[in-house]
């Protein structure tokens, strides 16, 4: 049920059938991040949409070229937060890094899905 009215606040979805709804939620895969691992890398074509359930994941930019690895965290995004909805729909590239700071619970909803109700 949250699922639904969270993908409510994505504009693409919002005038979908609730049929068509639920069957890209029942498409949806769930997958479990490990603490520190990059969900998404800035820079890189998104080909999935992920929706968090648990945890929390960063998004962070490089602060300083000067100083290696090291990360500015913009925000941190928690339950409910949708990542990368916009550059999934238009097939864009991602504009900044998404790091998991917790063990981090989710579903995924990948482009090749997407393609098939293009093809409908």
């Amino acid at each position: 049920m949250w699922m639904a009215i969270e993908m409510d606040k994505i504009g693409y979805f919002k005038t979908l059938s609730l049929q068509t709804k639920q069957e890209l939620i029942y498409r949806m895969e769930r997958k479990t991040f490990e603490k520190g691992s990059l969900i998404c890398k800035k820079g890189e074509k998104v080909d999935q949409m992920i929706l968090i359930q648990d945890g929390i994941v960063e998004i962070a930019v490089q602060y300083d070229r000067r100083c290696g690895d090291q990360m500015f965290v913009i925000e941190k995004l928690g339950r409910g937060a949708i990542i990368n909805h916009r550059s999934f729909m238009i097939r864009d590239e991602a504009d900044t890094d998404f790091v998991c700071s917790t063990t981090v619970s989710a579903f995924v909803l990948k482009n090749d899905i997407i393609k098939s109700y293009n093809h409908r």
